[in-house]
């Protein structure tokens, strides 16, 4: 495949650097059925979405458990990028997933507190 074909079909880069070593860089994006975007697009929105339903406390403790049952991640970054794609699919709503009854427990303990906390 010509360079500019792999170019278009998966917006890859190809240059030398100042030691003239090879690098390859591409471009990430994220599909979805509302469109195509770049990763930090993506992230923003999933961030404003958040704040709008007022759920951080989900993401946050989607966060925690992924540090806590997901043996292979091994950096915060990760484990943030990790519970993104998790908050964004709304797996904490899907009874199939195999963590829906630990976190909704943990969840539905979150919230009582939170609303005995106003009284």
């Amino acid at each position: 495949m010509k360079y500019v074909n792999l170019y278009k079909k998966h917006h890859m880069q190809r240059y030398k650097d100042k030691n003239d070593n090879k690098v390859e860089n591409s471009i990430s994006e994220i599909i979805t059925p509302s469109g195509t975007y770049s990763k930090e697009k993506w992230i923003k929105l999933v961030y404003e979405s958040m704040k709008e339903q007022n759920e951080g406390y989900i993401f946050e403790m989607l966060i925690e458990y992924v540090k806590k049952e997901c043996a292979w991640i091994n950096t915060d970054d990760d484990a943030i990028n990790l519970a993104l794609e998790l908050y964004s699919n709304r797996v904490f709503e899907n009874s199939k997933w195999i963590g829906f009854n630990e976190f909704n427990m943990k969840l539905k303990n979150c919230n009582k507190i939170g609303q005995l906390s106003f009284l």
